[in-house]
């Protein structure tokens, strides 16, 4: 008699533990963070690299912004990494997994008539043509009302581009357009992380 309550006790406990659960597991399994999931240990241990997303992305970004401005200043602006690993979704991560991100950018010349979004456009068209795919509709950056923004993801790699074109007004008073091409990788495995 005593197993038996000990027993519907230790079930009622597991119900109620897996209502509670629940939402909490879909979260990390959106997240991809699930055990068992893509961030299983041994494929986190295996998986690929931030920097080799940033290697496969970064190319290609280059190639399109150059090919869109052939005869500007191409600026080449590293980014920085930041810290996403860690089992904990909640406190402060560790770098066990990085994300990194750099920007190619070119000031435009007031002879360039093309519009941001045409510019934009352009880019994208690029990235397309090298095989990527360009999420739907296009968003205004902030702090720029006159400029577009559009995304682009290349298959098989974690991150993403998104490009950027607005007007800057000169000293002269003419205008220019701006174009920007962030590079940003997923959160991925920091092959120098000191598992010790």
């Amino acid at each position: 008699m005593r197993d038996q309550r000990s027993t519907t006790r230790t079930r009622a406990r597991l119900s109620g533990l897996r209502q509670m659960t629940l939402p909490l597991a879909v979260l990390l399994a959106v997240g991809g963070c699930l055990p068992g999931s893509k961030g299983d240990k041994e494929q986190e241990d295996r998986g690929p690299t931030y920097e080799q997303a940033m290697d496969a992305l970064y190319p290609d970004a280059k190639k399109a912004v150059k090919a869109t401005m052939p005869d500007g200043d191409i600026e080449e602006i590293a980014g920085g990494q930041t810290e996403c690993g860690g089992p904990d979704i909640i406190d402060s991560k560790d770098a066990s997994k990085l994300l990194a991100n750099a920007a190619i950018r070119v000031p435009g010349k007031p002879e360039d008539k093309r519009s941001a979004a045409r510019l934009v456009e352009e880019v994208v068209d690029s990235l397309r043509s090298q095989g990527w795919t360009i999420e739907p509709g296009q968003n205004t950056p902030p702090g720029h009302s006159d400029g577009v923004t559009r995304n682009a993801r290349k298959p098989g790699v974690s991150g993403m581009v998104e490009v950027t074109a607005y007007p800057f007004r000169l000293t002269s008073g003419k205008i220019s357009q701006t174009l920007i091409a962030d590079v940003i990788t997923g959160c991925l495995r920091n092959p120098k992380w000191n598992k010790d």
